[in-house]
């Protein structure tokens, strides 16, 4: 399982899978966060199957699905509100680049914006549209 982080708090991450909970877990994270909607792809796992693996291993989930191109303010709101928390986050969509971008707008009122650039850039991705990249 590989995984970027982009602050103390937030890893983001490509498809989860429930056979990666345990490592999750390991990593000492506490939240998953599961940007992926269902049914995007055949064979992905669908998040009511992470969703329980994650309550067998006592950690919290939360399902905050972004279709490419449409990060609504509830989702920016509903992430800002986990972040909170000031737990370790682990955030999942397809490639990760949905949950970095999610990350970014969250962040906006607490960081400058060349550390989130930046942070980005580092993990990977960039903020071209999601036709661009997944």
């Amino acid at each position: 399982m590989k995984f970027v982080q982009l602050d103390s708090v937030v890893s983001v991450a490509g498809q989860l899978y429930p056979t990666d909970i345990a490592g999750v877990k390991e990593q000492g994270f506490k939240i998953i966060v599961c940007n992926r909607p269902d049914d995007e792809e055949a064979n992905q796992p669908e998040s009511r199957e992470i969703a329980a693996a994650a309550k067998d291993a006592g950690l919290e989930f939360l399902y905050l699905p972004i279709t490419p191109g449409t990060i609504d303010e509830h989702t920016t709101i509903a992430f800002k509100g986990v972040l909170a928390s000031e737990v370790p986050v682990f955030a999942y969509c397809r490639t990760g680049h949905r949950s970095s971008i999610l990350w970014a707008l969250s962040r906006m009122s607490v960081l400058p914006v060349g550390i989130i650039v930046e942070a980005v850039k580092k993990a990977g991705f960039d903020f071209k549209p999601p036709s661009a990249q997944a």
